[in-house]
């Protein structure tokens, strides 16, 4: 459940490295049980648009639906859409424009493999130094080594899920 606070005039909110977060915040309610940390809350909010989910959305990015609910790939899946699918498509998926599709025509896992996947999700410079770079570490503040592991599978489960799109068809 998401929460928009908003700034009291009379007490207003702490500056965050030196920048005014107000006046409106979105909250998650029960973060702690969902793996939403305070750092991932969104501030300086000039509008909200309510949209689908992205797997409502994206038929393309969902696992199989014969999966147990309990799956891990599941897991992995909601580790994606809330740490890479802002800036990724999967299958040409999605409304980012940011980084490079991580399904097609490869999969991460087919070219990178899995001990040098998990290292640059780690520390992105360690596979290519490139200054200019803008992906960012996942530490493990914001994914979890049980996270990673899930995302992997995730991964490797939508690696046999390829769906062949065109730049054209995908409207870009």
């Amino acid at each position: 459940m998401a929460y928009l606070n908003v700034e009291s005039a009379a007490y207003p909110w702490p500056k965050l490295n030196g920048v005014n977060i107000g006046p409106l915040r979105l909250q998650w309610g029960g973060s702690e049980k969902r793996g939403i940390r305070e750092n991932q809350w969104t501030y300086s909010i000039t509008a909200i648009d309510i949209v689908q989910t992205p797997a409502t959305r994206f038929a393309a990015i969902r696992p199989s639906p014969d999966l147990a609910a309990d799956s891990p790939v599941l897991e992995g899946f909601v580790t994606f859409q809330r740490v890479c699918f802002s800036c990724h498509t999967l299958n040409g998926a999605g409304d980012s424009q940011f980084g490079p599709d991580l399904n097609f025509p490869y999969s991460l896992v087919e070219y990178l493999g899995d001990e040098r996947l998990l290292a640059y999700l780690r520390e992105p410079q360690s596979l290519h130094l490139w200054p200019s770079a803008k992906m960012h570490p996942l530490e493990r503040s914001t994914v979890s080594d049980s996270e990673l592991n899930d995302l992997m599978l995730y991964f490797h489960h939508m690696s046999r899920r390829k769906t062949d799109f065109s730049r054209e068809a995908a409207g870009k």
